[in-house]
Formats: C-alpha cells, sequence, structure tokens
C-alpha cells in the first residue's frame, strides 16, 4: 500500500492560537513503511563483505608451536619471506629446518645455514619476518636479525600479536 498524504481541509483549524488541527486523527490516514529500498540495501552491504572478506591474506603461518610475544603497538607487515624461529630449531618457508636454537645461542655474530639460506633466495624488495616464539633468548634473536641484515634483508619484521 503506498503512503498517502493525509489532505486538511481549513475548516479543521481551530481559532485558537496554535492553528492546530481539531482532529488528530484526520491527519494521518494510513502508513505503511516501504522495506523493499532497505533490504536491498543491506542485501548489498553483506555480498560487499563477502566478497571483500577473502582479501586479507595470512601472511605469517604459525606452526611448531610458536607462542608469539604481545605487543602494544604492530604495524602491518608486507608479504614476505618469513623466518620460522621454534623453541627448538629455526625453519624456511618450506619447514626445512635450518639449525637448531642451541647452536645459534652460542658461536659467531653471522649464522652461516641461514645465511646461505637467505642467499639463495635473492630477494630484491630487503623484506624478512621472523616468527619467533618469545621464549627465545635475546642473544639467539641478535644472530638471528644480524644475519638477516648481513645478507641484504635490511627490513626485519617481528611477528607479534596485538595486546
Amino acid at each position: 500500500m503506498p503512503l498517502q498524504k493525509a489532505r486538511l481541509k481549513i475548516s479543521d483549524y481551530s481559532a485558537n492560537k496554535n492553528g492546530k488541527a481539531k482532529d488528530h486523527a484526520k491527519k494521518v490516514s494510513a502508513v505503511s513503511l516501504s522495506l523493499t529500498s532497505m533490504v536491498d540495501m543491506f542485501a548489498i552491504l553483506v555480498i560487499f563483505l563477502l566478497a571483500n572478506g577473502n582479501t586479507v591474506e595470512e601472511w605469517v603461518k604459525l606452526e611448531h608451536d610458536i607462542d608469539l610475544p604481545k605487543a602494544r603497538t604492530t604495524d602491518a607487515s608486507k608479504k614476505a619471506t618469513t623466518l620460522q624461529v621454534s623453541d627448538q630449531a629455526v625453519y624456511d618457508e618450506n619447514n626445512n629446518e635450518l639449525v637448531k636454537v642451541a647452536q645459534i645461542k652460542s658461536g659467531s655474530a653471522v649464522v652461516q645455514p641461514v645465511a646461505a639460506w637467505l642467499k639463495s633466495l635473492k630477494n630484491q624488495e630487503g623484506y624478512i619476518n621472523l616468527v619467533a616464539d618469545k621464549d627465545i633468548p635475546f642473544g639467539a634473536m641478535r644472530r638471528l636479525i644480524t644475519t638477516c641484515q648481513a645478507t641484504g634483508f635490511k627490513n626485519v619484521n617481528l611477528a607479534v600479536f596485538p595486546r
């Protein structure tokens, strides 16, 4: 039923100061609400959200029972080469073990197995994501970051959970 505008006659107004209609029931005879446009709008919104919800990729895979540290601020990192560091070993993108964490704790500043793998990638952008467990010793992480920077990966991103 379409909306109809109520029609008032001049005789419906009283001679009082406000000029209001005598009978309020005569103002609006019938009111109906057409929901078609609202349903269309919500349908378009749902389709838009479903279509764009899959565009966010999972850039960092969490494997090997890695427990990420929590941070107050996070930046969206670029999709880059990923190096995973569990509490026992360091893994490349294909889950191949590169070196044990116990071997990284002591030794030179550059970890040779990781450096050899990074040199074989020939990354031109220089970005790498380090996904490391929160219990990794600081010395081991420092050596891994130094190795990444020495092999041309100057932009090292550490994966964290937002607090």
